[in-house]
Formats: C-alpha cells, structure tokens, sequence
C-alpha cells in the first residue's frame, strides 16, 4: 500500500490549556495532511472547488498514544485503502521526532457534489490515491 508523509511542526496554536495538541485539534492536522496530499497528487483544493466536490469525513476513529507539545516535530503518513464507488479510507500514523507513536487514526471519506450528495471519486484521485486497488465498483 502507497502511503504518503508530511512533516508537521506544532504549533502554538494548535494546544489547549494543557500545553498539548487538544483532541478536536487532531481532526484539524489531519485535515492539513489531507489537503498536502492532495497537492502531492497533483490534485490541489483549487480543483475539487471548481468541479463543485469535496470530500468529507463520515467516520473517524482516533487513537491518542502521546501527547504532542509545542515544538514537537510530527511525522504524518497517510495510507488511502479499502476505496469504494463514493469514496475510500484513510489511515494516518503520527509519530514524534523520536519516532515515538502520538496517534492513529482511520477516516471514511466520502465525495459529494454541490448538493452534498454522494458522487464517485474523481478518476485524477483514485488512480493515484487507490493505485494498488482494482474494480473499485464492487467494494
């Protein structure tokens, strides 16, 4: 399976009252990722807006391992897998710069059109994304 990498530095503002990177602000760099990925596939934001989609996340599940503090220097890998007619899978592994696991996590994203309604993955991305899948139709 493909996967994908960016380095993320925290932040200040991405910590809360404790000094860490707060549990609703994971889903926030999750988001930055998936956005560097999109460019990475030569696919950025600027395109999904003017074919009027998007991509939205239907189900999270997160895993907190470590917390993460300001000036920690974050590996994030994104694997896509499991693709289907509307969409297809996520799964992020954030470590450290010790290499020690922060967070895992797996999203079910979900393309919509204009009227939030489901619609198939752009061919541009799922060939790219879902290089290693085949008949994506009977998923």
């Amino acid at each position: 399976m493909e996967h994908f990498t960016f380095n993320y530095p925290v932040r200040l503002d991405d910590l809360d009252y404790m000094g860490i990177i707060g549990n609703s602000h994971w889903l926030v760099i999750l988001e930055r990722a998936r956005i560097d990925m999109l460019e990475k596939i030569d696919f950025p934001f600027s395109k999904m807006m003017k074919l009027k989609i998007g991509g939205v996340v239907a189900e999270a599940t997160i895993k907190f391992q470590k917390p993460a503090t300001f000036g920690d220097q974050l590996t994030v890998a994104i694997s896509p897998h499991d693709p289907f007619k509307y969409g297809g899978f996520l799964k992020y592994d954030i470590h450290n710069q010790q290499g020690a696991p922060c967070l895992f996590a797996d999203l079910k994203m979900i393309f919509v059109n204009s009227e939030g309604k489901p619609t198939t993955i752009p061919p541009e991305i799922s060939d790219r994304l879902f290089a290693t899948y085949t008949n994506m139709e009977s998923i």
